[in-house]
Protein backbone atom coordinates (compact mmCIF):
# COMPACT_ATOMS: atom_id res chain seq x y z
CA UNK A 1 0.00 0.00 0.00
CA UNK A 2 2.65 2.63 0.66
CA UNK A 3 4.70 1.70 -2.50
CA UNK A 4 1.06 2.37 -4.55
CA UNK A 5 0.90 5.52 -2.40
CA UNK A 6 4.16 6.86 -3.64
CA UNK A 7 3.66 5.85 -7.37
CA UNK A 8 0.37 8.05 -7.17
CA UNK A 9 2.28 10.69 -6.77
CA UNK A 10 0.99 10.74 -2.73
CA UNK A 11 3.62 11.63 0.12
CA UNK A 12 1.61 12.11 3.21
CA UNK A 13 -1.14 10.02 4.61
CA UNK A 14 -3.32 10.49 7.63
CA UNK A 15 -4.19 7.05 8.91
CA UNK A 16 -7.72 6.89 10.04
CA UNK A 17 -8.70 3.92 12.03
CA UNK A 18 -11.96 3.45 12.73
CA UNK A 19 -13.39 4.57 16.28
CA UNK A 20 -16.03 3.40 18.36
CA UNK A 21 -17.68 2.45 14.90
CA UNK A 22 -18.95 -0.66 16.58
CA UNK A 23 -16.44 -3.31 15.53
CA UNK A 24 -13.28 -1.69 15.86
CA UNK A 25 -11.34 0.63 19.33
CA UNK A 26 -8.40 2.29 18.23
CA UNK A 27 -7.82 4.46 21.08
CA UNK A 28 -4.97 7.19 20.34
CA UNK A 29 -2.38 5.36 22.71
CA UNK A 30 -2.48 2.54 20.17
CA UNK A 31 -2.50 4.66 17.09
CA UNK A 32 0.09 7.10 17.73
CA UNK A 33 2.22 3.67 18.60
CA UNK A 34 1.33 2.24 15.42
CA UNK A 35 2.10 5.45 13.25
CA UNK A 36 5.30 5.39 15.09
CA UNK A 37 6.44 2.29 14.09
CA UNK A 38 5.25 2.22 10.42
CA UNK A 39 7.47 5.16 9.79
CA UNK A 40 10.17 3.86 11.44
CA UNK A 41 9.66 0.65 9.49
CA UNK A 42 8.95 2.70 6.25
CA UNK A 43 12.80 4.37 6.75
CA UNK A 44 13.85 1.69 7.51
CA UNK A 45 12.82 -0.46 3.85
CA UNK A 46 13.19 3.05 2.13
CA UNK A 47 9.79 4.02 1.47
CA UNK A 48 9.48 7.99 1.04
CA UNK A 49 6.27 8.11 2.40
CA UNK A 50 5.19 10.28 6.23
CA UNK A 51 2.05 8.88 7.93
CA UNK A 52 -0.03 10.99 10.52
CA UNK A 53 -2.09 9.92 13.45
CA UNK A 54 -5.92 10.04 12.92
CA UNK A 55 -9.18 8.74 13.40
CA UNK A 56 -12.45 8.28 11.44
CA UNK A 57 -14.98 8.40 14.65
CA UNK A 58 -18.14 6.74 14.48
CA UNK A 59 -20.82 9.29 15.32
CA UNK A 60 -23.15 8.31 18.05
CA UNK A 61 -24.57 8.85 21.84
CA UNK A 62 -21.04 7.48 23.32
CA UNK A 63 -18.86 10.46 20.88
CA UNK A 64 -19.07 13.18 23.89
CA UNK A 65 -18.02 10.74 26.10
CA UNK A 66 -15.25 9.04 24.70
CA UNK A 67 -13.87 12.86 23.80
CA UNK A 68 -14.12 13.98 27.77
CA UNK A 69 -12.17 10.89 28.50
CA UNK A 70 -9.24 12.40 26.25
CA UNK A 71 -10.15 9.23 23.42
CA UNK A 72 -10.37 11.02 20.20
CA UNK A 73 -7.60 11.90 17.93
CA UNK A 74 -7.78 14.99 15.71
CA UNK A 75 -6.50 14.16 11.90
CA UNK A 76 -2.66 14.59 12.18
CA UNK A 77 -3.22 15.12 16.25
CA UNK A 78 -3.21 19.31 15.17
CA UNK A 79 -6.08 19.98 17.74
CA UNK A 80 -7.95 21.68 14.82
CA UNK A 81 -9.87 19.00 12.55
CA UNK A 82 -12.10 16.09 13.71
CA UNK A 83 -13.06 13.10 11.08
CA UNK A 84 -16.30 11.90 11.93
CA UNK A 85 -18.68 9.47 10.14
CA UNK A 86 -22.22 9.27 10.21
CA UNK A 87 -24.25 6.03 10.16
CA UNK A 88 -25.20 5.08 6.85
CA UNK A 89 -28.51 5.85 7.14
CA UNK A 90 -29.18 8.93 8.95
CA UNK A 91 -27.60 11.93 10.66
CA UNK A 92 -28.41 11.72 14.50
CA UNK A 93 -29.51 14.56 16.30
CA UNK A 94 -26.60 14.93 18.40
CA UNK A 95 -24.61 16.00 15.88
CA UNK A 96 -25.34 19.53 16.94
CA UNK A 97 -24.03 19.02 20.25
CA UNK A 98 -20.92 17.45 18.97
CA UNK A 99 -20.51 20.51 16.81
CA UNK A 100 -20.89 22.98 20.05
CA UNK A 101 -18.53 21.11 22.04
CA UNK A 102 -15.68 20.32 19.23
CA UNK A 103 -16.01 24.59 18.50
CA UNK A 104 -15.73 25.19 22.40
CA UNK A 105 -12.69 23.35 21.66
CA UNK A 106 -11.94 25.23 18.48
CA UNK A 107 -11.98 21.78 16.92
CA UNK A 108 -13.88 21.76 13.48
CA UNK A 109 -16.14 18.76 12.27
CA UNK A 110 -14.97 17.08 8.91
CA UNK A 111 -17.90 14.45 7.94
CA UNK A 112 -16.30 11.63 6.22
CA UNK A 113 -17.81 10.46 2.64
CA UNK A 114 -21.45 12.43 3.04
CA UNK A 115 -22.21 11.03 -0.29
CA UNK A 116 -22.65 8.11 0.98
CA UNK A 117 -25.59 8.50 3.80
CA UNK A 118 -28.79 7.35 2.40
CA UNK A 119 -30.58 10.56 4.59
CA UNK A 120 -28.23 13.39 2.84
CA UNK A 121 -29.10 11.27 -0.43
CA UNK A 122 -32.43 11.47 -0.03
CA UNK A 123 -32.71 15.02 1.55
CA UNK A 124 -29.53 17.36 0.36
CA UNK A 125 -30.54 20.13 2.16
CA UNK A 126 -29.28 18.43 5.33
CA UNK A 127 -25.59 19.59 3.80
CA UNK A 128 -26.79 23.03 4.29
CA UNK A 129 -27.64 23.02 8.12
CA UNK A 130 -24.23 21.16 8.49
CA UNK A 131 -21.81 24.00 5.94
CA UNK A 132 -23.93 26.76 8.05
CA UNK A 133 -22.70 25.44 11.08
CA UNK A 134 -19.27 25.38 10.07
CA UNK A 135 -18.83 21.76 9.31
CA UNK A 136 -16.62 20.74 6.32
CA UNK A 137 -16.99 17.62 3.53
CA UNK A 138 -14.59 15.08 2.68
CA UNK A 139 -15.80 13.24 -0.54
CA UNK A 140 -14.13 9.69 -1.44
CA UNK A 141 -11.95 9.53 -4.98
CA UNK A 142 -13.76 6.29 -5.43
CA UNK A 143 -17.33 7.88 -5.06
CA UNK A 144 -16.42 10.44 -7.53
CA UNK A 145 -14.67 7.30 -9.73
CA UNK A 146 -18.06 5.49 -9.54
CA UNK A 147 -16.57 2.98 -7.24
CA UNK A 148 -20.04 2.94 -5.34
CA UNK A 149 -22.03 3.26 -8.03
CA UNK A 150 -23.92 5.90 -10.43
CA UNK A 151 -25.89 7.25 -7.56
CA UNK A 152 -23.25 8.42 -5.06
CA UNK A 153 -21.06 9.26 -8.31
CA UNK A 154 -23.78 11.85 -9.19
CA UNK A 155 -24.22 13.24 -5.97
CA UNK A 156 -20.27 13.54 -5.45
CA UNK A 157 -19.93 15.76 -8.20
CA UNK A 158 -23.00 17.67 -7.46
CA UNK A 159 -21.39 18.06 -4.09
CA UNK A 160 -18.51 19.31 -5.87
CA UNK A 161 -20.56 21.96 -8.37
CA UNK A 162 -21.62 23.34 -5.81
CA UNK A 163 -18.85 23.94 -3.41
CA UNK A 164 -19.85 21.53 -0.85
CA UNK A 165 -16.32 19.73 -1.05
CA UNK A 166 -13.75 20.54 0.88
CA UNK A 167 -11.25 17.76 0.51
CA UNK A 168 -10.91 14.36 -1.62
CA UNK A 169 -9.18 11.58 0.23
CA UNK A 170 -8.73 8.08 -0.78
CA UNK A 171 -9.93 6.09 2.21
CA UNK A 172 -7.86 3.29 1.18
CA UNK A 173 -8.69 0.19 3.56
CA UNK A 174 -6.10 -2.33 2.58
CA UNK A 175 -4.55 -4.51 -0.10
CA UNK A 176 -7.64 -7.34 0.13
CA UNK A 177 -9.84 -4.16 -0.60
CA UNK A 178 -10.83 -3.02 -4.37
CA UNK A 179 -11.06 0.47 -2.61
CA UNK A 180 -7.70 1.97 -3.53
CA UNK A 181 -6.04 5.35 -3.67
CA UNK A 182 -7.39 6.70 -7.51
CA UNK A 183 -6.84 10.13 -6.14
CA UNK A 184 -5.27 10.80 -9.46
CA UNK A 185 -8.17 10.11 -11.53
CA UNK A 186 -10.45 12.28 -9.01
CA UNK A 187 -8.89 14.91 -8.88
CA UNK A 188 -8.52 14.81 -12.98
CA UNK A 189 -12.70 14.44 -12.83
CA UNK A 190 -13.02 17.21 -10.43
CA UNK A 191 -10.48 19.48 -12.68
CA UNK A 192 -12.68 18.91 -16.13
CA UNK A 193 -15.81 19.44 -14.17
CA UNK A 194 -15.18 22.54 -11.48
CA UNK A 195 -11.75 23.66 -12.93
CA UNK A 196 -8.18 23.52 -12.29
CA UNK A 197 -7.99 26.50 -10.03
CA UNK A 198 -11.24 25.39 -7.35
CA UNK A 199 -9.12 21.79 -7.38
CA UNK A 200 -6.34 22.87 -6.75
CA UNK A 201 -8.28 24.81 -3.84
CA UNK A 202 -9.08 21.05 -3.10
CA UNK A 203 -5.92 19.63 -2.76
CA UNK A 204 -4.13 22.24 -1.08
CA UNK A 205 -6.78 22.25 2.02
CA UNK A 206 -5.18 18.80 2.54
CA UNK A 207 -2.31 20.32 3.36
CA UNK A 208 -4.15 22.82 5.43
CA UNK A 209 -5.80 20.51 7.24
CA UNK A 210 -2.68 18.63 8.21
CA UNK A 211 -1.14 21.78 9.41
CA UNK A 212 -3.90 22.55 11.39
CA UNK A 213 -4.50 25.72 9.23
CA UNK A 214 -7.84 26.93 8.20
CA UNK A 215 -8.92 25.81 4.92
CA UNK A 216 -9.91 28.32 1.87
CA UNK A 217 -13.44 28.79 2.20
CA UNK A 218 -15.54 28.16 -1.34
CA UNK A 219 -18.89 29.43 -2.40
CA UNK A 220 -21.52 26.98 -1.34
CA UNK A 221 -24.59 26.97 -3.31
CA UNK A 222 -27.19 25.46 -1.41
CA UNK A 223 -29.36 22.58 -2.02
Amino acid sequence: MAKEAVQEGVHTIVASPNQMDGRYINDPDKVLSDVDNLNNTLKRVGIDLRILPGQEIHLSDQFLTAFDQGRLLTLADSKKYMLVELPNDSVPPVIHQVISKLREHKITMIVAHPERNLALLNDPKELNKLARRGVLFQVTSSSINGFFGKQIADFSLVMLRQGFVTTIASETHGITSDQHYHLADAYAIAGKLIGEGKTNIIKQNAVRIVRGEPVDGTTIQEF
